[in-house]
């Protein structure tokens, strides 16, 4: 980010909670602006790596990475944290997995449901 940019283009950038003001260029605050950016940006970045590390460990152990189940499962009502297969659902799935085996694609399968299944 760049006072240039933002003065080029007629905005006006304010960070209230860094006390920045793009309309004040000679602003002790807005000194360090960039440096508060690049840290925020590092901040972000390190965040998210620790976040898909957690993840990948958790699906190498075997556990959920979502609370709600996906489609054709529901939560175990004994073990939470296990999911079960949906009869009802199921079904569905099911008729969705012939047809793309038959070679059928999306739209053909998303337009099947509208005269066969239900």
């Amino acid at each position: 980010m760049s006072c240039i940019t933002f003065a080029k283009h007629d905005v006006r950038y304010i960070a209230i909670n860094d006390n920045f003001d793009s309309a004040n260029q000679n602003s002790v605050d807005n000194d360090f602006a960039g440096i508060r950016m690049w840290f925020n940006e590092f901040y972000a970045r390190d965040t998210s790596r620790k976040i898909r590390a957690v993840n990948k460990a958790k699906g190498e152990r075997g556990e959920h990475l979502t609370t709600n189940p996906p489609f054709g499962y529901i939560k175990d009502p004994e073990n939470p944290k296990q999911w079960i297969i949906d009869e009802e659902a199921a079904k569905v799935v099911r008729h969705i997995f012939d047809l793309c085996m038959e070679g059928r694609g999306p739209l053909q399968i998303a337009n099947s449901f509208g005269k066969s299944m239900f």
